[in-house]
C-alpha cells in the first residue's frame, strides 16, 4: 500500500493532486485518517490510463534538421 506522498512521487504529481483524485474516486483508495492508502496495482492502472496534462519540455521540442 502506498500513501498519497508515495503515489505523488511515482506519478510526478503533488500530494494534494493525488488526494483530490482519490476523493473524486478516479484513483481507488482506502481512507486512513487524513491520508489515503493506494494499492500499487491501482496506481499502475491509473498511470496506464492517463497521459500528461502538461506541455512538453522546451528541450523536448528541439527543431529537427531536414536533409535537402
Amino acid at each position: 500500500m502506498l500513501t498519497t506522498r508515495d503515489a505523488a512521487a511515482r506519478l510526478n504529481l503533488t500530494r494534494q493532486s493525488v488526494a483530490r483524485l482519490c476523493k473524486k474516486q478516479q484513483i481507488r483508495a482506502t481512507k486512513q485518517g487524513r491520508d489515503y492508502l493506494i494499492e500499487e496495482t491501482e496506481l499502475e492502472r491509473f498511470a496506464a490510463l492517463t497521459r500528461p496534462h502538461h506541455r512538453p519540455r522546451k528541450d523536448a521540442m528541439a527543431p529537427v534538421e531536414l536533409q535537402t
